[in-house]
Parts: structure tokens; sequence; C-alpha cells
């Protein structure tokens, strides 16, 4: 694949994925559990995924080995780790710090690349990662400052972190699955095991189909379609012929994206530990991408 072809499929990646935060914040204001929105969302990209190719899927499944499988079941749970851990913070924390803690995990994936699938990791790599941990810090200093208050920083903080160490699973797994296995089939298995997995949550809230109305129903694919399939499916679609590293470290256009559209709709502005430690992350990652463009 050129260059040129990467670069803009990535871009067109990062434009839809910037959605992510702004449609799920949404639904959560029109009183859907959160856990919820995750399970639809992977459910209607289950499907929108599966059925125009369901006999190629179907084939190409029924060759899988016990291997294949497990690695495809690990893949699924992760990515349900982390939409559901992401999608609860979203409820605790404003967007922008959201998504840019989530966004972290390109450091994790480049040291998880090199020990796993031996892609390389300097000690450049070392430093970048050292400076984006540093911002990661500051922005968890302003939640630990408001421990044992009502504020639940440190609660959505957690879960944002907890969602991107997932995602470095998720996309060493896929890095390796895509060689082998159509981008149809790869992602219509991961996207079916994380659905899922949100299943049991998503029951006990009791969020059935028939609880939700039409213009709920209608954002929900629309997230399905937009940040699910244009981002992550061209993710995956990528991951067959571009680094794991490289993929991981496209994310970090996300919070740029999300942060703009929170600021245009909500006039959500990034507090000054967001701002800085905000700064630090984005330079150590864009450090780890000069190292393995």
């Amino acid at each position: 694949m050129s260059p040129w072809r990467v670069y803009l499929t990535l871009a067109f990646g990062i434009a839809c994925i910037s959605t992510s935060s702004i449609l799920v914040k949404y639904l959560g204001s029109r009183e859907i559990d959160f856990l919820a929105i995750a399970f639809y969302r992977l459910l209607f990209a289950t499907l929108l995924t599966a059925l125009p190719f369901i006999t190629n899927i179907c084939s190409e499944l029924r060759d899988f080995n016990s291997k294949k499988a497990v690695l495809l079941f690990l893949s699924g749970l992760c990515l349900a780790l982390h939409f559901g851990t992401w999608t609860l913070s979203l409820g605790y924390i404003p967007v922008a710090r959201s998504v840019l803690l989530v966004t972290c995990h390109p450091i994790l994936t480049a040291m998880a690349s090199y020990i796993f699938l031996g892609e390389p990791f300097s000690r450049r790599n070392l430093a970048a990662s050292l400076v984006a941990f540093c911002g990661v810090v500051v922005i968890l200093l302003e939640s630990v400052g408001e421990f044992g208050s009502e504020s639940g920083l440190l609660v959505g903080d957690v879960l944002a972190l907890c969602g991107a160490v997932a995602i470095v699973g998720y996309i060493v797994l896929g890095r390796r699955l895509r060689s082998e296995i159509g981008l149809a089939s790869y992602t219509a298995a991961v996207y079916a095991v994380s659905s899922a997995v949100l299943f049991l949550p998503t029951a006990f809230a009791g969020v059935w189909p028939w609880t939700l109305g039409r213009a709920e129903y209608f954002w929900l694919v629309v997230l399905a379609l937009v940040p699910t399939i244009g981002g992550h499916t061209v993710f995956n679609y990528l991951l067959k012929d571009v680094s794991a590293s490289l993929v991981s470290t496209a994310f970090l256009g996300e919070p740029v994206g999300a942060a703009l559209l929170a600021w245009a709709i909500w006039g959500q502005i990034p507090s000054i530990y967001t701002l800085v430690g905000g700064i630090l992350v984005m330079v150590g990652i864009y450090l780890v991408k000069l190292e393995l463009r």
C-alpha cells in the first residue's frame, strides 16, 4: 500500500473516530446507561459488518483452528473492556480529558509491539514514552486533588486509563490476526464477541430494545456507522499492511477533534491540568511516531 493511501485512510479514520465521544455523551444525556450504549454500538456494528458478507464470513470461520478462535476471543474481550471502561468514564469527566487519557495507548502499544511482534522500540522511544507518562501524571494531579470529593474525576480518569490499556491488546492481536484473516471476518467476529461480553451488564441495567425510542436507535446506528465502522474498522483494514504502533499513534488525532467538537457543542473548555498534561502526552506520542514512521 502506498504511503499517501495509508495517510489518507488514517485521516478518514481519525475524522470518523473523533465523533465517538460526542455521540456517546449525547446518548448518555438521554439517560441511556453507558454500558448499554457500548453494547448496542457493537451489536449494530456487528450486524452492519456481517450481514453484507455473511456467506464469505461463515466459510472463513469454519476453517479457523482453536488458536485463532482463542486469539479472536481475546481481541474481542479487549475491545469490550476498552469500550466499556472508556464509555463509563464519559459519565464522570469531560470529553477532552477522557479522550486524551484513553488515547495515551500508543506508548503502551509500542512497548507491547516490541515484546510480542518484534517491532522496533529504541531508547529514543523509551524517552518519548517517559515524556508522555509525565503528561498523564500531570492530568492525574487534578483528580488526586479532588480525591474524596463528589466530582468523580479520579474514577473517570482510572476508567479512561483502563480503556487505554485494554485497546493495546486489541490492536496488537489485530495486527497478528489480520495477516491471516479477512477484514469482514475479523471485524464481525471481534465485534460479536465484544457485544456478547457487554450483554450481561446491559441486561442487568434493564436497557432492552423495546425501552429505546426511534431517536435513540437512530443515534446508536450513527455511532456504529461513523466512529466504529468508519474509524475502528478502517484501522483494522490498515493493520494488515501497517505496523500496530503507527495505527495506534493515529488515534492521536482524536483528542483534538473531540475537544473542538465538545467546545463547539457544549462549551467544554479543558482545565489547565488537562492542557499542560495533554501537551506532554501528545509530544511524547508524536516522538514515538517519528521514530516508527
